[in-house]
C-alpha cells in the first residue's frame, strides 16, 4: 500500500500547480498549503514602466490604467460572459469602422460618425471568462531580441523562471505580456517580461548578453483608419530609434503598439515615435479634434505613418499558433518531468479497458431475449452455449421437452429470435407445426403490434419465412440507407462548397445554421451545404434552449492581421516601377473607391476579370476594360508589357494568363533586377503561388490593404506608359464585321444597348444589372457595354452554366425591385431555361430580355470549326417562335432582324412597363479577339484575322489550329 500523504504528494507534483498573488507582490505554489513554494518577482525598473498583475481581472486593470472603456458586457451587448473562445465584438457592422469626417468636432458627431454610436474597445474584442482576461489562441513574434542583443530592455520585471522555454512560454500565455528576454547567468533566474515601450532604442542600461528574447504580438490585429496627418493627443514619446533606415523605425514604433493590447493608436514622424500608453496619459474617447486630436499643428504635418487598430482575439478553431502552457516558476520535477505524463497513461489504459468490458457486455445482453430477464433465475438455467448449438443443428428435442415446463414459453421465444439472427428457419417450421407453437407465439403480436408494417421488406419475409408480427425487436434499423428520391447531396456538392453537414440531430440544427452562416462570411465568400433529412425537417418538438448546441460565434471571423512589412514592400515596388498596371478581381468588389482614389493618385492604368467589371468606372481614361481570353488586346498588351502587376483580389485564372510560362515576361525580369514584379493581394492565403509565384504576397482584405497602400504610394514619371496604353486603346478597340443586307448582329445590339442606356442617363437614376448565359453573347457583352458599378454583370464565371441566364435575371430582380435588370441570352441558353417564363408572368417581374437568336450554338460551332476541322455536331438550334411563346405566357413580345428598326426597338424594349421579350434575330459571328490555347497573353488572333481563320462557307481557313479546344 503506498501511504495517502505519499500519493498526494506525487500528484501535487505531476500536475501543474497553481500560482496565488500575495498581498506583497509574490507568487505561491499551492500545494494545500504544505510546503509551498515561493516565486517572487523583483523589482528593476523605472516607477513609471508597468506589467499588470497575473492574477488581476478586466475590470481591475481599466481602474489602474485609468483608460475610460466601456465594460466588456456593455460592449458587446451580452448581460453575461461569455467563454473564452468567444470573440466579443459590437453588434451592427463588424468592421466598426469610423466614418469619413472622423474625427469630428464634438463628442456628438464623432459618435454619429461610427455604424453602432460607440467606439470599440480593445479589450471588448479579448476573450474574457470569470471576470479575467484569458490567453489567446493565436500569437505572433515580431521580433527576435537574442543571438547578442547588446542591451537590457527599459520597463520590464524580473520574473523567476529557471529556463528560456519558462520564461517564453509565460509570456506567449499572458495577454499583457509583449516582451521576454531571458539571461541564464543572472540570479533568481534572469527572466524578464514586460511592455518594453524602450526595447527597440537599444539602450544599453544593464548591458549584457542575453541568450534570447522576443517582442509578442498576442491576437491579431484590424487597421480600422490611417491616422497620418492626424495628431493624437496624449500619446507617448518614445522618441527616436536608433535604425538609419526610416521604414524599419516605422516598423518598429509599429510593432510597439501592435505587441500591446491597450494601445490603439501610433504614429511616427519627424519627432521619433508615439505610441498609446494610459499609464502615461489618456486618449479622448471618443476621439475628437476639439480636444482629442488636431490636424493644424506642426506635429501633425510632419507625420509619416500612423494607424488607429483594433486588437482581436480569434477563436481557437483557426490557431495560427498555439502557445504552450504557462509555466512561469521553477519545475518541480527537474529533468523528470518527462514522469509527470506517466499517469496519464495508466488513466488512459484503464478508460480503454473499462470501454472494452462495457461493450463486452453490452454484446452478451443483447444476446439475451427480454422475456429471459423478465422471467428470472428459472430461466437461466439452461445454458446459453446449449441452446445456441441445438438451434444450430436444427435439432428441437429440447424444445419439445421444455414446452412441458413452466418456461417453454421462453425458450421458444429464444429459440426464434437465435433463429432469426442466423438466418435458419428449420426450428421455426417444426414449432409452427407443433402443438406448443401457438403458446410461442402468443406473447410476440401484443410486443410488436406497434410497429410500423413498412419496415419489412418482402425479401426479408422471404427469405426468414415468418410474418412482421414474428419478428423481434432487435432486427429493426431505425432509418433505412436508401429511400424513394434519395441521393447522395453531401458527397455531390462536397467539392465546390466550403463547408458540408448533414444535420442527424434536431438539436444541432440551429449551431448547423449559424455555422455555415458564418463560415460563407469569412475570408473569401463561398457558400455552404446543410443537407436536412425529412424527418429533421418534419420534426415538431417544444425544445428549451438550454437543450440546443449554440454556436461559438454569430459573426463572420476576424479578417487576417495585415502585415505592414509586406505593404510596405509592395509599395516600394510600385513607386520604383515605370509600366505598372493594376490587375482587379471579384474580390475587390467591395472597395472600389479605395481601389479608383490609389489607381488615380498612383497614375496606374486598370483591368479587371469578367466578375470584377464595374470596380472601376471603364468610362475613365486609367480603365483598359477587361483582359484575357476574350478581353481587350490592348489589356493583354498592357500585362505583359508591365514591369510590375498588382493583382487585387484575383486568382490568376487561366483564361486571364494564357499559357503561363509565357505570362509576364516584362514582370518577372523586373523582378530580377529589383525594379518590380508581380505583387498578389488576396484574402484567400491559398491562391498564392498556385499559378503564377508572387515577388510580394499580401495576405489580408483587400479594402484593408489598399488603405495602407494608398498613403504609401507616389505617382511617379508614368507619362509615356500612360501614352503607351492610349495608343493601344485607339489601335485595337472592339470592334465587328457589319453584316450584309441590313442584317443585324450580336455586337451591334449590344452597341446600340450601351447608346441607349447612356444617353437616357439610365444609370444616374436606377441601378442596371445585366444577366446572360454562357456563349458568345455573354464574352460580347463584356465587351460592347461600359460597365460603372461593381456587381452589376451576373453570370455564371468559370464554370459555364448554360441557361443560367434567365433564373439569375429572376433573382436579381426580386432581390433588387426597383432596379432594372436586362437578360442577354443566347438561344441556346434560353431553349435550357425558358419555362420560367412562368415565373416572370406570375410575379410581374419588369425583366427586360434579349434572346439573340443565330440559330446555332455559336461558340461550339467555332471551336469545331477551328480545332476538328469543321465536322459539327449538335451545335444547330431547332428553335420554337420565342415571340409566340413569351406571349403565350401573356408576356409581350417584339422580333427585330434589321438595323432599321433597331433603335426603336430597343426604346420600346427598355420603356416598357412590365417584362418584355425581343427576339433579335442575328446573323452568326465569331467572338474576337481571342487567345487560342497554348498561346500567351498576346498571341491574339485579332479582327484583321477574321477571315484566315473562319475561311469561307465552301472552304476552311488557312489559319491552323493545334492542341486541346476550350473548355
Amino acid at each position: 500500500m503506498v501511504p495517502g500523504s505519499l500519493l498526494r504528494r506525487v500528484l501535487q507534483l505531476l500536475l501543474l500547480p497553481r500560482l496565488i498573488e500575495t498581498k506583497d507582490g509574490s507568487f505561491e505554489v499551492d500545494l494545500e498549503n504544505s510546503g509551498a513554494h515561493r516565486v517572487r518577482r523583483l523589482q528593476f525598473a523605472p516607477a513609471h514602466s508597468r506589467l499588470p498583475s497575473f492574477s488581476q481581472d478586466a475590470e481591475s486593470l481599466r481602474k489602474e490604467a485609468q483608460v475610460k472603456f466601456r465594460t466588456a458586457e456593455e460592449v458587446a451587448g451580452v448581460s453575461k460572459m461569455q467563454s473564452d473562445a468567444a470573440d466579443l465584438r459590437l453588434a451592427g457592422d463588424p468592421r466598426n469602422v469610423p466614418g469619413p469626417d472622423w474625427p469630428a468636432q464634438t463628442q456628438e458627431e464623432s459618435n454619429e460618425a461610427w455604424p453602432t454610436g460607440h467606439q470599440p474597445a480593445s479589450l471588448a474584442a479579448w476573450s474574457v471568462k470569470h471576470g479575467k482576461l484569458s490567453m489567446c489562441w493565436q500569437s505572433k513574434v515580431l521580433r527576435d531580441m537574442e543571438h547578442g542583443w547588446p542591451g537590457q530592455c527599459v520597463g520590464l520585471l524580473l520574473v523567476q523562471a529557471t529556463t528560456l522555454t519558462t520564461c517564453r512560454n509565460s509570456c506567449l500565455n499572458d495577454p499583457r505580456c509583449s516582451v521576454w528576454q531571458f539571461n541564464p547567468g543572472q540570479m533568481n533566474g534572469g527572466c524578464w517580461q514586460g511592455q518594453g515601450h524602450h526595447c527597440e532604442s537599444r539602450n544599453g542600461y544593464n548591458a549584457v548578453q542575453f541568450s534570447g528574447g522576443q517582442r509578442i504580438q498576442h491576437g491579431s490585429i484590424r487597421v480600422m483608419k490611417q491616422m497620418s496627418g492626424i495628431e493624437v493627443h496624449g500619446l507617448r514619446p518614445i522618441g527616436k530609434l536608433d535604425s538609419d533606415d526610416q521604414s524599419t523605425n516605422i516598423e518598429r514604433c509599429r510593432n510597439v503598439c501592435y505587441s500591446d493590447i491597450l494601445c490603439q493608436y501610433w504614429q511616427y514622424g519627424e519627432d521619433g515615435c508615439r505610441v498609446e500608453d494610459p499609464t502615461y496619459s489618456s486618449v479622448q474617447y471618443p476621439l475628437t479634434l476639439e480636444g482629442g486630436a488636431s490636424k493644424t499643428s506642426e506635429y501633425a504635418r510632419r507625420i509619416l505613418a500612423g494607424e488607429y487598430i483594433q486588437h482581436l482575439c480569434p477563436p481557437r478553431s483557426q490557431p495560427e499558433f498555439r502557445a504552450a502552457l504557462r509555466k512561469d516558476h521553477p519545475d518541480l520535477l527537474g529533468e523528470y518531468a518527462a514522469w509527470r505524463l506517466v499517469p496519464y497513461g495508466i488513466l488512459l489504459a484503464l478508460v480503454i479497458l473499462t470501454l472494452f468490458c462495457l461493450a463486452f457486455c453490452i454484446i452478451d445482453y443483447q444476446d439475451l431475449s427480454e422475456e429471459e430477464h423478465m422471467t428470472g433465475v428459472g430461466a437461466r438455467r439452461t445454458s446459453s452455449r446449449s441452446r445456441k448449438d441445438a438451434i444450430r443443428r436444427g435439432t428441437d428435442s429440447s424444445l419439445a421437452r421444455q414446452s412441458q415446463s413452466p418456461s417453454s414459453k421462453t425458450a421458444q421465444v429464444k429459440a426464434a429470435s437465435y433463429a432469426i439472427r442466423r438466418g435458419t428457419d428449420s426450428s421455426l417450421a417444426r414449432q409452427s407445426q407443433s402443438p406448443s407453437s401457438k403458446t410461442a407465439q402468443a406473447p410476440l403480436p401484443m410486443q410488436l403490434a406497434s410497429l410500423p408494417q413498412r419496415i419489412f421488406s418482402p425479401p426479408q419475409q422471404a427469405a426468414f419465412g415468418f410474418s412482421p408480427a414474428n419478428v423481434p425487436v432487435a432486427g429493426i434499423r431505425p432509418r433505412p440507407k436508401c429511400q424513394s428520391k434519395e441521393c447522395p447531396a453531401t458527397e455531390i456538392t462536397r467539392s465546390c462548397t466550403k463547408w458540408n453537414y448533414v444535420c442527424l440531430d434536431f438539436n444541432q440544427l440551429p449551431w448547423a445554421v449559424n455555422e455555415a452562416f458564418r463560415i460563407a462570411s469569412s475570408g473569401r465568400p463561398g457558400p455552404c451545404h446543410i443537407d436536412l433529412p425529412k424527418d429533421i425537417v418534419s420534426m415538431k418538438a417544444q425544445v428549451p434552449e438550454a437543450i440546443f448546441k449554440k454556436a461559438a460565434t454569430l459573426t463572420a471571423d476576424a479578417p487576417p492581421m495585415l502585415d505592414m512589412g509586406a505593404v510596405q514592400k509592395a509599395a516600394e515596388l510600385m513607386n520604383k516601377a515605370k509600366r505598372p498596371i493594376l490587375y482587379v478581381g471579384q474580390g475587390a468588389s467591395h472597395c472600389p473607391e479605395i481601389l479608383t482614389q490609389l489607381a488615380k493618385k498612383a497614375n496606374i492604368p486598370v483591368t479587371t476579370t469578367c466578375h470584377a467589371m464595374g470596380i472601376f468606372d471603364e468610362r475613365e481614361p486609367l480603365s483598359m476594360h477587361m483582359l484575357g481570353m476574350h478581353g481587350a488586346a490592348y489589356a493583354n498588351f498592357a500585362i505583359q508589357n508591365a514591369d510590375c502587376i498588382i493583382a487585387v483580389g484575383s486568382r490568376f485564372d487561366d483564361r486571364t494568363t494564357g499559357i503561363v510560362a509565357k505570362y509576364a515576361p516584362k514582370a518577372k525580369a523586373a523582378e530580377k533586377d529589383g525594379t518590380g514584379g508581380i505583387i498578389h493581394i488576396n484574402i484567400d492565403k491559398s491562391s498564392f503561388g498556385k499559378v503564377v509565384q508572387p515577388t510580394v504576397a499580401v495576405w489580408a482584405d483587400t479594402e484593408h490593404a489598399l488603405q495602407a497602400l494608398e498613403p504609401l504610394v507616389s505617382a511617379g514619371d508614368r507619362e509615356d506608359w500612360l501614352k503607351q496604353c492610349q495608343a493601344w486603346k485607339e489601335q485595337h478597340a472592339f470592334d465587328y464585321v457589319k453584316a450584309p443586307a441590313g442584317k443585324i448582329k450580336v455586337q451591334q445590339v449590344l452597341s446600340e444597348l450601351n447608346s441607349y442606356l447612356h444617353r437616357q442617363d439610365v444609370y444616374s437614376k436606377k441601378n442596371v444589372f445585366v444577366a446572360t448565359g454562357v456563349g458568345n453573347h455573354q464574352m460580347m457583352s463584356c465587351q460592347f457595354l461600359r460597365w460603372i458599378k461593381p456587381r452589376s454583370f451576373i453570370t455564371s464565371g468559370s464554370l459555364g452554366v448554360m441557361g443560367a441566364g434567365l433564373p439569375f435575371a429572376i433573382g436579381t430582380q426580386v432581390a433588387n425591385p426597383d432596379s432594372l435588370t436586362i437578360l442577354i441570352d443566347g438561344d441556346g441558353s434560353f431553349g435550357m431555361t425558358n419555362m420560367d417564363l412562368q415565373t416572370v408572368k406570375r410575379y410581374n417581374l419588369p425583366i427586360k430580355m434579349a434572346v439573340m437568336n443565330d440559330d446555332r450554338q455559336q461558340m461550339v460551332w467555332v471551336w469545331q470549326r477551328l480545332f476538328f476541322e469543321g465536322r459539327y455536331i449538335s451545335v444547330t438550334n431547332d428553335n420554337p417562335d420565342f415571340v409566340a411563346l413569351a406571349k403565350a405566357y401573356g408576356i409581350h413580345a417584339v422580333q427585330c432582324d434589321n438595323e432599321e428598326d433597331l433603335p426603336k426597338v430597343i426604346e420600346e424594349w427598355m420603356s416598357h412597363d412590365g417584362p418584355m421579350l425581343v427576339d433579335f434575330k442575328v446573323v452568326p459571328d465569331i467572338c474576337l479577339p481571342m487567345v487560342a490555347p497554348g498561346k500567351a497573353l498576346d498571341e491574339m488572333i485579332l479582327l484583321p484575322d477574321r477571315d484566315a481563320v473562319l475561311g469561307t462557307e465552301e472552304e476552311l481557313g488557312s489559319m491552323k489550329f493545334e492542341g486541346l479546344a476550350p473548355s
